[in-house]
């Protein structure tokens, strides 16, 4: 499989009454160049790690994790990683995944009036910035 860059293309259609079908002439569908840049085609592992662990036993979710984080420090909150150690050493009876974990985690957020109250709450955010500090250009969708 092979996912080109998206291009915007405005196609014009003609009827033809005696096959009864629409015809694009051909001027109108753009050769891919070959030097163009292809996306790379998406593999398993690629697909795994969106998946977030719901498809996934947590046992198995987390040994991935703990893997790639030799690599990546900081791949998940490291209270996140100590509440799923904390229900591995459970035996897991509820079959929790790591995004049930997650939503127990940061249920809390949700009771959170400004961002300051999260940073307070949740240490993770304490670099996100206020929406007072961002500068939208101009006919931005953030331009209200």
């Amino acid at each position: 499989m092979q996912v080109n860059n998206i291009t915007p293309l405005n196609k014009r259609y003609i009827y033809n009454a005696q096959t009864r079908t629409n015809i694009v002439p051909s001027a109108t569908i753009p050769s891919i160049p070959s030097n163009s840049k292809v996306a790379k085609a998406p593999l398993t592992q690629d697909y795994l790690t969106f998946t977030g662990g719901y498809s996934l036993k947590l046992d198995e979710t987390i040994r991935h994790l703990d893997k790639l984080a030799e690599t990546t420090p900081n791949v998940y909150p490291k209270n996140i990683r100590e509440w799923a150690s904390l229900i591995l050493d459970a035996g897991n009876k509820a079959n929790e995944t790591l995004i049930n974990i997650h939503k127990k985690y940061y249920e809390n957020l949700k009771k959170c009036s400004s961002l300051a109250e999260a940073k307070d709450k949740f240490k993770e955010f304490s670099e996100v910035l206020s929406d007072k500090g961002v500068s939208f250009s101009k006919d931005s969708f953030g331009q209200q």
